[in-house]
């Protein structure tokens, strides 16, 4: 669990965590450590369950931010809180450029406030495919200071920064989207893995079907494993240097308990099958191919962001006529596009043929908005209340907006339109601080005392 920011800031995180674990799946947070309040939180509850040894946080240690706003000592005493309910617990550090002279004193922190030691991180960034250390010193200094905090982590990660330079024809086959995948709590989109950015379908889509799993295979671009899960999990049984960072030499992993551990470092490719040589050619291709069609819809929307609607027509009904996927978040995307290009040009009898995706595509709010937009540019309002009546209830949405302010506002312009005021007001309401609905609150409210 990671959040886009502090993991553990959102009032629900605890119930997410705990319920999670409370149906049997073991839980790694990461955070930085210092919201004391949610940590015991989530401990007691867990505790009194007697769950605890499904739980690990992975505190991320950002020395310099916890040194300037005085929470060092915090840091240390939550660190001290964990080890005292063993709770697993591992510290992590990344080694960046603004930290390389304070790593004595890091190491000191380490070992006489926590009495553990940090897994080191290489800071690193692609340059044009190249991976590429991230400081401001020669690369053999940068290393001798890494080696100086005896991270078995780092020493792993530096062997593999060191072999970086992989030609395509030596990648080998990862399962990484078949055995693994990542999920988007907060809008339900799940990917192949965390360096990967092929957001392909929806988790909380039709629950009662099979989800849509596809193998990474030998297409991942990335000139290291990104998301270290291959090396944890056994992604790649070819080959992947698996069990290295599980090793009873890491010290590490030494507030680790020996069930998380278990869990953690799961050896996949023994509860999975792997596939043919002709299934891997199948997945490889398929791959291949959706890369192809992504990049198509990456043109529609530079096009339509320049206001080129009619290329954006042309390109939409090209790809539209294809064979598609209609779980594909670029499928959606395309869709929207294609139907919003033809409403600014005037088609608007013309954009109802998009009616025709609403039994693939009504769990979203974009297209619920746009075909209720559809349906009142075509005066067809019962229809148009049906669809932005449906938008604020679902739970997947691309736009700010769409599943809540925008169909808010449009039904409140019918309801005003139509001359019933009331139920105008109460959706210009729902709006909140929408501009346009305020403004509308305001002209009725003159008019009712013109």
């Amino acid at each position: 669990m990671i959040g886009d920011g502090e993991t553990l800031l959102p009032a629900d995180i605890t119930d997410i965590v705990c319920g999670l674990i409370e149906e049997g799946h073991y839980v790694t947070v990461i955070t930085n450590g210092t919201i004391t309040e949610r940590i015991k939180e989530i401990v007691e509850r867990l505790k009194a369950r007697a769950l605890v040894s499904h739980l690990e946080f992975s505190l991320s240690l950002h020395y310099l931010e916890l040194k300037r706003l005085g929470l060092l000592l915090t840091f240390a005493e939550n660190v001290r809180y964990l080890k005292e309910n063993q709770v697993s617990v591992r510290l992590n550090f990344i080694l960046g450029p603004s930290v390389l002279d304070l790593a004595d004193e890091v190491k000191a922190y380490c070992g006489e406030s926590l009495g553990m030691k940090t897994s080191v991180g290489i800071a690193r960034k692609d340059v044009n495919g190249a991976n590429e250390l991230l400081a401001d010193c020669p690369e053999e200094e940068y290393f001798r200071i890494g080696d100086g905090f005896e991270s078995y982590h780092f020493e792993q990660q530096k062997q593999s920064y060191l072999q970086r330079c992989r030609r395509p024809e030596e990648k080998k086959f990862c399962y990484a989207g078949e055995w693994s995948f990542c999920l988007d709590l907060t809008a339900g989109l799940y990917t192949q893995c965390t360096g990967i950015n092929r957001v392909a379908y929806h988790f909380f889509e039709r629950l009662d079907e099979p989800l849509r799993l596809d193998a990474v295979g030998k297409t991942c671009k990335a000139p290291y494993c990104a998301c270290g899960f291959a090396e944890c999990h056994n992604l790649i049984p070819e080959g992947c240097g698996y069990g290295r960072e599980n090793d009873p030499l890491n010290e590490e992993l030494r507030w680790i308990t020996d069930e998380m551990r278990s869990a953690k470092f799961a050896d996949l490719s023994l509860t999975n099958e792997e596939y043919t040589e002709e299934e891997k050619g199948r997945c490889n291709l398929a791959n291949m191919e959706y890369e192809y069609k992504k990049g198509i819809s990456e043109i529609v929307a530079v096009e339509f962001g320049e206001g080129n609607y009619e290329r954006v027509i042309e390109l939409a009904e090209a790809f539209l006529e294809g064979e598609l996927d209609a779980k594909e978040i670029h499928v959606l995307d395309v869709v929207l596009k294609y139907g919003y290009a033809l409403l600014r040009t005037g088609r608007c009898e013309q954009a109802l043929c998009l009616a025709s995706c609403y039994d693939d595509l009504n769990y979203n709010a974009d297209y619920c908005l746009m075909m209720g937009l559809v349906y009142m540019q075509n005066g067809q309002l019962e229809d148009a209340i049906r669809l932005l009546g449906e938008a604020p209830a679902k739970y997947s949405c691309m736009e700010k907006g769409t599943n809540g302010f925008l169909p808010y506002y449009n039904l409140g312009v019918i309801y005003e339109c139509a001359g019933q005021t009331e139920q105008a007001i109460m959706y210009y309401k729902k709006c909140g601080d929408y501009g346009k609905a305020k403004e509308r609150l305001t002209a009725i409210g003159q008019n009712e005392k013109g």
